[in-house]
C-alpha cells in the first residue's frame, strides 16, 4: 500500500524539480530594489548555492521551506491578482509565489 504512495510522491517530485527563476527583463524591472536585505540577483545567488535542497513551490525554487512563495500564492488567489507585474512584498520568495499564481491564472 505504501509503495504506490511512495511512487507517485517521487514522480511528483520529478516533475517538479525544475524551478523557475524571474526572466532576464523581469529581473531588470527590480534590479535595484531590495527585499530582506537583498536584490534579486543575491537572493537568487542564495537559492542556487542550495541545488534544489529546500525544494520547490509552484515552479520557484525555495531557500527555507517555501512558506513565502505559499503565503504570495495565497494571498495573490485571495486577491484575485491575474497580472504578475502587480505583485509586491517584503521578500523575494512572497514576490515570486505571487507571481505563480498571477501566471496560471492571468493567461501569461
Amino acid at each position: 500500500m505504501r509503495a504506490p504512495i511512495l511512487l507517485s510522491a517521487l514522480m511528483v517530485l520529478a516533475a517538479c524539480s525544475e524551478t523557475a527563476e524571474l526572466t532576464d527583463e523581469e529581473a531588470m524591472a527590480y534590479e535595484d530594489e531590495e527585499f530582506a536585505g537583498e536584490t534579486y540577483d543575491e537572493f537568487d545567488e542564495r537559492r542556487d548555492e542550495l541545488e534544489g535542497e529546500a525544494g520547490s513551490y509552484a515552479g520557484y525554487g525555495c531557500t527555507v521551506d517555501c512558506s513565502g512563495h505559499e503565503a504570495g500564492y495565497d494571498w495573490a488567489a485571495e486577491n484575485g491578482i491575474t497580472d504578475p507585474n502587480s505583485c509586491g512584498g517584503n521578500s523575494w520568495s512572497f514576490i515570486e509565489g505571487c507571481r505563480a499564481y498571477a501566471e496560471e491564472n492571468g493567461g501569461y
